[in-house]
């Protein structure tokens, strides 16, 4: 039937991806950098696919949040204390068991086949992260606007501002560490020396944001994404 035709499709894209999973511990950890960039656009291609899943959801989650900025829900003054309260309090009631639901289905599902319990974890999945999103907006909102951790909201605020900076930096560090080329970490690090590493990671870069924040307009990588688009040398080093 179409189903069983389905099925059997779906279980080998499974087992492709996971040969591509065995493949890259190999390659990341000591591979060429050939080698490495061509497990890297394999790996590009399968997230493609994803896109036709995840794309409706992605746009649907930015028309939303588009829409929250242009009305102003989420600039920080008096008038949105009352939203940033309910965005916890709401965020969390239906999160949590949408999210409940999402993990327990998950694991009862037994493939990827269409099913109750796949079509269960999917709309748990879907509700349970956009609940848990505004739960942070709700939550960050509030400590933000009460004074409550002032210097660790700047803190956080001027990397933020320069995130694409960040991003890039914290790609070359890490790929200097993990892939083969650099110290070849990959698969070699545990659970939680990945954690402590990520922490340390992203506290150096957090002060590097701020030390950057004060010498300059904007983060290298935002300066040049500005600059082109609109087509004019923006701005980029602060005067005294």
């Amino acid at each position: 039937t179409g189903a069983e035709i389905m099925d059997k499709n779906i279980q080998a894209q499974i087992e492709a991806f996971k040969n591509l999973g065995d493949k890259a511990l190999v390659v990341y950890s000591s591979g060429g950098f050939s080698e490495i960039v061509g497990v890297r656009w394999a790996e590009y291609k399968v997230t493609l696919t994803a896109l036709i899943v995840m794309g409706p959801n992605i746009l649907a989650m930015f028309l939303c949040g588009l829409l929250l900025a242009r009305k102003g829900y989420l600039t920080v003054h008096a008038k949105t204390t009352s939203f940033f309260k309910k965005a916890l309090i709401w965020g969390l009631l239906i999160g949590i068991p949408a999210n409940l639901l999402f993990t327990w289905k998950a694991m009862t599902a037994s493939s990827f086949m269409p099913s109750t319990d796949s079509i269960l974890s999917t709309i748990g999945s879907n509700i349970g992260g956009a609940s848990f999103a505004i739960a942070m907006i709700g939550f960050w909102g509030l400590i933000y606007q009460k004074g409550w951790l002032k210097k660790l909201t700047v803190f956080l605020a001027n990397t933020g501002r320069m995130a694409l900076s960040v991003y890039l930096l914290e790609s070359i560090i890490c790929t200097s560490l993990f892939y083969s080329y650099g110290f070849g970490l990959f698969g070699k690090v545990s659970l939680y020396e990945g954690i402590l590493l990520a922490f340390v990671i992203y506290v150096a870069l957090a002060f590097l944001s701020q030390y950057l924040a004060k010498k300059l307009h904007f983060g290298p990588a935002e300066w040049l994404w500005r600059s082109l688009t609109y087509l004019k040398i923006q701005p980029f080093i602060k005067r005294p």
